[in-house]
């Protein structure tokens, strides 16, 4: 016969998983010189306007040459060859609504996470995954060879690392509860009281360069921004022997685009900075004087 306590951990551990949240959780994009980016600087003046409202403060911010302000979560700046819009947390969805549909902007990094509430402590689970995307990697499924570690919190919480930070495509399996308590612990000396329930557990992946505007593009034509991105997490984790305990509807696969010669690198370049000016002077009617100036 089981005793009271073996009866609650039973009926607790059984519990089905639920989702608690899923979508956008950061954004950075960049707008040139060659565009009109007062609706850019009005995405993030009017995102940071309503978080002083709030009780955020009101920053100078300087970022890799840009400088501009920060207020809670959305940070905005320039420098000589244009601006940049940073929106993290609450504030990254929002932003992306806006910012796609602006001409001209180009996204650098999007990440997107599931939060998973587990409904029990679940402990070792950031072991317990590595090991699952360990044996996935030694079976010879996709993405040969991708790295994975596991970083003790030390009371703050443990997290599963998947691949690495300087690639297009880097994930992070973390214990959310206890990261959050330490977060406002830290943040209100001492009392930390934490906004996730024990048990919940994130599953973020962050995407750069190429990866980012493929994400980017398939967000902006997606019917659920939410249930896409939380589509594209459960993709990219289950490819890497890991899955996310929520229903994925079918997601495109992402190419990593690999610029290894100088020809590739000035084919990049003219993509990037020269192509959209040279449209814009065309829709403009200067067709002839474009073609002069280039010599062709």
């Amino acid at each position: 016969m089981r005793s009271d306590s073996e009866a609650v951990k039973s009926e607790v551990t059984s519990s089905p998983p639920e989702l608690l949240q899923r979508g956008i959780d950061w954004v950075t994009a960049v707008c040139g010189n060659d565009w009109d980016h007062q609706a850019f600087y009005d995405v993030a003046f009017e995102a940071a306007a309503g978080y002083q409202e709030d009780g955020n403060d009101w920053d100078a911010w300087r970022f890799s040459g840009y400088e501009g302000f920060r207020c809670g979560p959305i940070a905005y700046g320039r420098r000589e060859d244009g601006a940049i819009v940073r929106a993290s947390s609450v504030a990254a969805g929002p932003a992306f609504e806006r910012l796609h549909q602006i001409p001209g902007v180009r996204p650098s990094r999007v990440d997107l996470q599931t939060t998973i509430d587990y409904k029990h402590d679940p402990v070792g689970w950031a072991r317990e995954l590595a090991q699952k995307s360990l044996e996935a990697r030694q079976a010879g499924l996709k993405h040969k060879g991708w790295q994975i570690h596991v970083r003790d919190g030390f009371g703050t919480g443990d997290a599963l690392e998947i691949g690495s930070r300087a690639s297009e495509a880097y994930g992070r399996v973390y214990d959310k509860h206890r990261e959050a308590v330490a977060r406002q612990r830290e943040q209100n000396k001492g009392v930390g009281v934490g906004a996730y329930p024990l048990g919940s557990w994130r599953y973020e992946v962050e995407y750069k360069g190429s990866q980012a505007r493929q994400v980017w593009d398939y967000l902006a034509s997606a019917p659920d921004v939410e249930v896409a991105s939380s589509g594209l997490v459960c993709s990219w984790y289950g490819a890497r022997g890991v899955d996310v305990p929520v229903k994925a509807d079918n997601v495109p696969v992402l190419r990593s685009v690999h610029i290894t010669s100088d020809v590739a690198r000035q084919l990049a370049w003219l993509g990037g900075s020269v192509s959209p000016t040279v449209l814009k002077l065309l829709k403009a009617g200067y067709r002839q004087q474009v073609l002069d100036v280039l010599g062709l």
